[in-house]
């Protein structure tokens, strides 16, 4: 493979939750990052936090063998070109989001652009301690 050969995004998260009817059942690239452990429902289902490099979050899911093993493989900021199809996510019970849609790329092609380093996955637990350390300066007058 050719070094940085891979498909440029053809929308952003933000483009999509913006007009998220016009983009039901439609294929897209989206190019950004892995947003904590992917999680394993069984061996043909995984659900993965994906970040973009606006900010925004959408939820990637695999259904199928082998993209279910690459997802499941990935770590917390490993940095990635996914295409798929953007679907309505189902409703879970009780929740309430004030009718707002919600949406979900169901995936069929993932590429890995760079595998994070040891370092970048333990940022999440470093944030969390330093959070419960520090003093709670919103009761401060």
């Amino acid at each position: 493979m050719q070094k940085f050969a891979f498909k440029h995004f053809t929308h952003t998260i933000g483009d999509i939750q913006g007009s998220i009817p016009t983009f039901l059942n439609r294929k897209v690239v989206l190019n950004g990052w892995i947003d904590g452990n992917p999680r394993k429902i069984s061996s043909k289902l995984v659900f993965a936090a994906f970040r973009d490099f606006n900010g925004d979050f959408t939820q990637l899911t695999a259904k199928g063998s082998e993209i279910t093993k690459i997802l499941r493989g990935l770590k917390p900021e490993d940095v990635l070109s996914v295409s798929g199809t953007v679907n309505s996510k189902r409703q879970r019970r009780g929740s309430n989001n004030n009718g707002a849609k919600e949406w979900e790329l169901v995936v069929d092609n993932i590429e890995i652009l760079n595998k994070s380093s040891e370092i970048a996955t333990q940022l999440d637990s470093l944030k969390k301690r330093l959070h419960s350390t520090r003093p709670n300066t919103d009761t401060c007058n």
